[in-house]
C-alpha cells in the first residue's frame, strides 16, 4: 500500500493546480477539526460558532438568506444548520411580518453565551502562531486572490449557462 506521501508527490508531480488545491482543503479540514475540539467544551461546533458570529454581526434582522449568503453556503444547508441550532436553544426563529415566507433569526441568551464562549480562540491562535507577521500578511493577500477568481469564476460559469 502506498503511503499517504508517496500520493501527494504522485499528485503534485502530474497537477500542481490540484496538489494545492488537495493542501487547502486538508488544511482547512484539519483547522476545522481543531476548532471543533476546543469549542467542544461548549457544546458548539466550528461551524455554529461561524453562524453566531454572523449572527451577532447581523443582529436580530438577521434572515436564513443573509446567513446563506455570508457564509457562501447553499440555503439547505443552511436552513438544516439553523434547524439544529434552534433544536439547542442557540437560536430563535420567528416570521418576518412584511414578508409572508421569511424568517427572522436571533440569538437566545443561550446563543449570546454561546457567542462569548466561541471568543476563545487559544487553538487559533497556536496554529498560526508559526508564522511571521510578513508571513500572515502574504498568506491573507494569497487568500484573498484565491477567493476573489472563485468568485469570477463562479459568476463567469453561471453567465456562460445562462
Amino acid at each position: 500500500m502506498a503511503e499517504t506521501g508517496d500520493i501527494d508527490a504522485a499528485v503534485r508531480d502530474s497537477d500542481r493546480d490540484f496538489a494545492l488545491w488537495a493542501m487547502i482543503i486538508q488544511a482547512r479540514d484539519i483547522l476545522f477539526k481543531a476548532r471543533d475540539n476546543e469549542l467542544g467544551q461548549y457544546g458548539i461546533t466550528a461551524v455554529e460558532a461561524r453562524a453566531l458570529f454572523i449572527l451577532n454581526l447581523i443582529g436580530d434582522s438577521a434572515t436564513p438568506a443573509m446567513i446563506s449568503r455570508l457564509m457562501m453556503r447553499g440555503h439547505n444547508t443552511v436552513t438544516a444548520l439553523l434547524t439544529r441550532m434552534e433544536g439547542k436553544g442557540l437560536i430563535s426563529r420567528t416570521k418576518d411580518p412584511e414578508k409572508k415566507n421569511s424568517w427572522k433569526i436571533g440569538l437566545t441568551d443561550k446563543g449570546n453565551e454561546a457567542y462569548q464562549d466561541s471568543l476563545i480562540r487559544q487553538a487559533i491562535h497556536e496554529i498560526f502562531s508559526v508564522f511571521s507577521e510578513e508571513e500572515r500578511e502574504l498568506l491573507i493577500a494569497s487568500l484573498q486572490i484565491i477567493c476573489n477568481r472563485t468568485v469570477d469564476y463562479m459568476t463567469e460559469m453561471s453567465t456562460a449557462t445562462h
